[in-house]
């Protein structure tokens, strides 16, 4: 009896993770699809998503999203973009579908365990990057924030890649942010920037509670600051910790560079990183209203003013 749980239980765990599946979405596809392949696409994310399977976008518009689907042990769900070198099936393919960009005005993320990977793009051109996060209109009356945690709890493991989190420029007196996420409930670990441009927000990235997190290889570009919207290209506070931030490229900041605020945010590393041009008033690591016996000591290789700054980070323990 025993023997014959012991195969049941090995069958299982080989029939399992071939059970996931490709969905396909394409905006204008057909009405009725399934999601099965690009002639019978889906023309939005379905609302219900299923963990551990990929979803294909193509080039197109789509309605902001939720993405709150419960998690299933370490299971991710996929958004990749749908490219011509890579598209899962090519039933019902055409080139035209993954030569451009997949648009979307926000999202909002309420669980973890989520890749968003538009698969192209690099450094400030902005056309490059297959994903493309950017309001519907810039007369918005209340804060707007492209990809909002809000104050969910512990949405870890949440990976951006390859993304355009494209503002409005400066829309005083309303705040604009890229991703912002302020969780005094738990915390996001395990978490990935990479490889995105942000442009023409107050604040690119506010991130409270996020340890184990690794920000690399990002521009970040043309954020804006005013009385009502204090700016600074990257904010991380509140025990942020164990936080890798390396081959980041800054332009153009109208305050500074990387900021890390309130208390208790230790074992950082910080290397590698260019910033320049802007109005870089405040240095480029900020510690404002912090308790400094437990901040990180930063060994630096100031080279204040000029347009190369490498800095490298160490806690005090």
């Amino acid at each position: 009896m025993k023997n014959s749980w012991l195969i049941y239980l090995l069958v299982l765990g080989l029939y399992l993770p071939c059970k996931a599946a490709k969905h396909y979405i394409r905006a204008d596809a057909p009405a009725g699809g399934d999601g099965t392949d690009w002639e019978r696409a889906w023309q939005q994310l379905p609302e219900d998503l299923v963990r551990g399977d990929t979803f294909y976008i193509a080039d197109g518009y789509y309605p902001g999203y939720t993405f709150d689907d419960a998690e299933v042990g370490s299971l991710y769900i996929w958004i990749l973009k749908a490219t011509l070198e890579a598209h899962g099936t090519d039933i019902g393919w055409d080139d035209s579908y993954g030569d451009g960009q997949a648009t979307w005005p926000g999202w909002n993320i309420s669980k973890g365990r989520y890749i968003f990977d538009g698969i192209t793009g690099q450094g400030a051109q902005g056309d490059s990057y297959g994903f493309h996060l950017t309001p519907d209109s810039c007369n918005f009356s209340s804060t707007y924030i492209l990809a909002q945690f809000g104050t969910a709890p512990n949405c870890s493991y949440v990976e951006f890649r390859h993304i355009f989190f494209e503002g409005c420029g400066n829309t005083d007196p309303v705040c604009s942010y890229g991703i912002k996420s302020n969780s005094y409930q738990g915390y996001n670990v395990g978490s990935v920037i990479a490889h995105n441009l942000f442009y023409g927000h107050a604040v690119h990235l506010v991130l409270y509670h996020w340890r184990e997190t690794l920000v690399e290889y990002n521009f970040f570009d043309a954020n804006w600051s005013s009385a009502n919207c204090h700016g600074e290209q990257v904010t991380f506070g509140n025990s942020s910790d164990e936080v890798i931030y390396r081959y980041n490229i800054h332009r153009n900041s109208a305050t500074g560079g990387l900021g890390m605020h309130h208390n208790d945010n230790k074992n950082w590393q910080v290397y590698g990183n260019i910033f320049y041009g802007g109005h870089v008033t405040m240095g480029v690591i900020g510690c404002a209203d912090s308790l400094i016996s437990s901040i990180i000591l930063l060994k630096t290789a100031w080279l204040f003013m000029i347009s190369l700054i490498v800095i490298r980070a160490y806690s005090d323990s």
